[in-house]
């Protein structure tokens, strides 16, 4: 267990990146790495541009979030916030298909995958 604890402390100070996440008027810094990214290409000021839609957050430490003194699992309405390129972009947590749970674990139980949505992006300031 302390070879696990160490691997994912490591891991997380290479390759995770700062959120935040929220529930209603409540909020926790977290830690995570981004997962599995869905993307399609739109029309945009007369080219195309490639979107995120969906973008799944690996918690490597799930005992970390913590919501009113509270460790809790993620929730459909719960949000995570990241600083891309200078914006922040907001992420509703949602199932990635009708029918399927909105987060899912590890086979050990030590990491939590929590799968969003896009919703928008604020330049540089949360809302």
């Amino acid at each position: 267990m302390a070879g696990m604890q160490w691997l994912n402390g490591r891991h997380e100070a290479a390759v995770s990146q700062p959120i935040v996440y929220r529930r209603g008027k409540n909020s926790v810094n977290l830690k995570a790495t981004v997962g599995n990214v869905n993307m399609n290409l739109a029309p945009d000021f007369g080219g195309t541009q490639l979107r995120t839609t969906d973008k799944d957050f690996i918690l490597n430490d799930p005992t970390k979030l913590v919501i009113c003194g509270e460790q809790t699992v993620p929730k459909v309405g719960d949000l995570i916030e990241i600083v891309e390129n200078g914006n922040t972009s907001r992420y509703g947590v949602r199932p990635p298909s009708e029918g399927e749970p909105e987060y899912s674990w590890d086979d050990m139980r030590t990491s939590l995958r929590i799968h969003t949505k896009f919703l928008k992006v604020t330049n540089g300031c949360p809302t």
